[in-house]
């Protein structure tokens, strides 16, 4: 399992052979549901944001870990047509976490530097989450948790790979992307909703980041297009 915004690769044993990769990608939202509520907090953001957990490797050779798998393989056949298929994945990949911040508990309550960035992260994380909708420093985030700019952008790069603005624009972008999914607001109303201020450069922050504009990714997603 390999956690958000870690740079990885992958390549076959023996190079002569061909490999298929099956995979599930998936937002932490899929399964936290809303933002800073109980699941996310409890179950969701410790394993997501844990620098000593970037990583979990899985055997077939291990009964527990085979367990996991197995139940990874059962999801990748599920039938995309049918009616309920996204409750159905999300209870699999709900249960999987579980499986996957069970076996990882020892590791996340190891004590020391991982711990403190951990806390930390998680409350600036929340704080963005609670006041995306307007603009935040990054003099005010790091105050809000008590650290310095300096050591609020060490434990944003440490933790998530990106700075403190890298993560507020992605999860503003997350926002605007359900605002335009779920309702008919402007375009100009949803990007002042989720902190990204007038129509042209919110139009150009979305269209970098999800290769369209927003009121093609409104059609797409409500089905007119």
């Amino acid at each position: 399992m390999l956690n958000s915004n870690v740079l990885h690769a992958t390549k076959a044993l023996n190079p002569s052979e061909t490999t298929i990769q099956a995979l599930h990608i998936f937002d932490p939202s899929f399964l936290a549901g809303k933002q800073g509520g109980k699941i996310e907090q409890t179950y969701i953001l410790p394993l997501a944001t844990a620098p000593q957990a970037e990583m979990i490797p899985l055997s077939p050779d291990k009964a527990e870990e085979a367990a996991i798998l197995q139940r990874i393989r059962e999801a990748l056949f599920f039938d995309e047509a049918e009616f309920g298929y996204e409750m159905k994945l999300r209870e699999v990949l709900s249960h999987i976490w579980l499986l996957l911040f069970t076996k990882s508990r020892p590791l996340l309550e190891h004590k020391g530097a991982y711990e403190k960035s951990n806390e930390k992260i998680k409350e600036m994380m929340i704080y963005i989450h609670e006041h995306y909708d307007r603009k935040i420093s990054v003099e005010e985030l790091a105050a809000s948790v008590f650290l310095s700019e300096r050591e609020c952008f060490r434990t944003f790069r440490r933790c998530l790979h990106m700075t403190p603005t890298e993560y507020m624009k992605n999860y503003r972008l997350q926002m605007a992307e359900q605002m335009l999914a779920n309702s008919n607001a402007p375009v100009t109303e949803i990007g002042h909703a989720c902190g990204l201020g007038s129509s042209s450069y919110f139009g150009k922050l979305f269209r970098e980041y999800a290769r369209c504009t927003p009121l093609e990714y409104r059609s797409r997603k409500q089905g007119n297009g």
